[in-house]
């Protein structure tokens, strides 16, 4: 257990609220609002929106996983799951929280008070082996000349007296301020706000106690004596007070009048007071409306852009003040140039199942993830042959692109023979492969034929196109069929068979232009079957 915490077993009968303070210091400071409430970081939690708020921030910071990584050499990092900061920040902050429960309180301290405090327990080593929070308001922070340099000190009510001690005891997590030392409250910030919108909140509900009934004033022709006036003002009160006297009617004698004197609800903008203060403590936390239920303004489409713009304008910075003030203060000297912690914004910015589809998709196709890599963030186990890079080209290894690059500038090697030990045909084992790699290259050539057919440029197209361009690309979709086949030949072959393809599609498309047969027939030929014929004919030229 920390300091602290044993200091304050010890004078069980000094301590007092946090509620107690706030009230004391506010009174000091002038709490009370124009609208003639009065507001404190206790108080404030009242209010529906406050309290969804601070919870939307608690929540995210909280829920976030943290981990604790390896600087790798000359660039990247792994995880360090043995290192003793990890357990503090990813498992239990002490025995008796969880690391979401103490995230989840210093974070509510943040946001309210703008300061988060706690008490690091060392080992005999000076390891941090707990972290203990501290209520803010027994907390001021200093700075103090000690042997003739400044430093930063922390004053800790603890049981009724002050107790001094240095950044090395305390971990503080500071919110927007300008002095370097502390953060604002958001609360005493937004006093005036947050009175308003209680004032509201206190009218409804006065306004429901007297039954919807409106304030006024009796008038009465005569004189009334002290005894006959505090009759008819407890009767009248009594009549009209509280939901059971509601629209119930009321009986005026001896020439009473009634005269309304206070503003009706619609008059005052009632709703629109209140609707109006929800937007406006969204605006205070900095946060979304629709993520404290203010659904008004809100469409399918913008939501979820709002929803980013929340993890990276407001869920990002406190990030960024709880990563740093981590890493200079859990770790050792020696641990801070090669340990740190971060948190895993990803699984904040997840989104739905078809966003993330199309994301793992891209970075799959770039070789900026491998199977296991997009597993891993799926949260499923690793799979045998998952942790290789791929790239476009039907999926060429990244190691073996320049295989491809240079697959067309390579002479024709002659077709290898059969190393099956079984006597079976290895080209006749990779039809489907190769199939698959001729329709790609087949719908690739008919968009770009249509395209030159609608322009009127069939003839001036067709050389370039074929020569420099489309015997490349065919060669690239050959390539893996032909590096299973034979890895040493495979870019070689692959280059061979990309560049017939190409010189067959043009002499075929030369022949039905000049005689006569039309672009449209050879189109419809190797729709019906260009594809298939090409790996049947390949097969067997390769196979003899």
């Amino acid at each position: 257990m920390g300091i602290l915490a044993r200091m304050e077993q010890r004078e069980p009968e000094r301590r007092y609220t946090m509620a107690d303070v706030a009230d004391k210091v506010f009174e000091a400071t002038g709490a009370k609002t124009k609208a003639g409430t009065t507001v404190t970081e206790e108080t404030a939690l009242n209010l529906s929106a406050v309290w969804a708020a601070t919870r939307v921030l608690t929540d995210t910071v909280a829920s976030t996983p943290v981990h604790v990584y390896e600087r790798l050499d000359p660039r990247g990092k792994q995880r360090a799951p043995t290192h003793p900061v990890y357990r503090l920040l990813h498992d239990r902050a002490n025995p008796e929280m969880s690391a979401f429960a103490f995230k989840e309180t210093l974070q509510g301290h943040a946001a309210t008070w703008g300061n988060g405090y706690a008490e690091k327990e060392r080992n005999g080593r000076g390891e941090v082996v707990a972290l203990w929070p501290i209520a803010p308001h027994r907390v001021t922070p200093k700075r103090v000349e000690v042997r003739g340099k400044v430093t930063k000190v922390f004053e800790v009510d603890v049981g009724g007296s002050k107790k001094v001690f240095g950044s090395d005891q305390i971990m503080h997590i500071p919110g927007f301020g300008y002095d370097g030392l502390m953060g604002y409250s958001a609360i005493r910030m937004a006093r005036e706000s947050l009175g308003l919108t209680k004032a509201a909140e206190e009218f409804g509900g006065r306004m429901f106690g007297s039954g919807l009934r409106a304030g006024g004033v009796l008038t009465h022709p005569k004189s009334l004596s002290d005894i006959a006036r505090k009759n008819l003002r407890e009767s009248t009160e009594k009549f009209s007070g509280g939901l059971d006297n509601a629209h119930r009617m009321m009986l005026l004698e001896d020439g009473l009048t009634w005269t309304q004197t206070s503003i009706p609800p619609e008059d005052a903008q009632f709703l629109e007071t209140r609707k109006f203060q929800t937007v406006e403590i969204a605006r205070w936390f900095k946060v979304p409306p629709h993520k404290i239920g203010d659904l008004e303004r809100a469409t399918f489409s913008n939501i979820e852009h709002q929803s980013i713009e929340f993890a990276t304008d407001t869920a990002r910075p406190w990030f960024v003040r709880w990563e740093q003030v981590f890493n200079w203060e859990l770790f050792s000297a020696g641990d801070r140039g090669t340990y740190f912690a971060e948190f895993l914004m990803d699984a904040l910015l997840r989104g739905d199942s078809e966003s993330r589809s199309k994301l793992h998709t891209a970075m799959f196709q770039v070789g900026a993830a491998s199977p296991n890599d997009i597993r891993e963030i799926e949260n499923k186990n690793p799979i045998e042959g998952g942790d290789r890079y791929y790239v476009q080209g039907a999926y060429v290894p990244v190691d073996k692109i320049d295989d491809v690059i240079d697959a067309k500038k390579a002479p024709p090697a002659a077709a290898p023979k059969s190393a099956d030990p079984a006597g079976g045909e290895p080209f006749a084992r990779l039809r489907p492969v190769l199939l698959d790699a001729a329709e790609r290259v087949l719908r690739r050539e008919l968009d770009e034929l249509r395209k030159a057919v609608a322009k009127g440029k069939v003839g001036d197209w067709a050389d370039g196109f074929y020569h420099q361009d489309h015997a490349g690309f065919a060669a690239k979709r050959f390539l893996p069929a032909c590096l299973v086949l034979d890895p040493a030949a495979g870019a070689a072959l692959a280059g061979q068979m990309g560049a017939d393809w190409a010189s067959g599609s043009l002499a075929e498309l030369r022949r039905a232009l000049k005689t006569g047969e039309g672009v449209e027939a050879v189109v419809k030929r190797w729709e019906a079957g260009r594809a298939e014929e090409w790996v049947r004919s390949t097969i067997e030229r390769r196979v003899a």
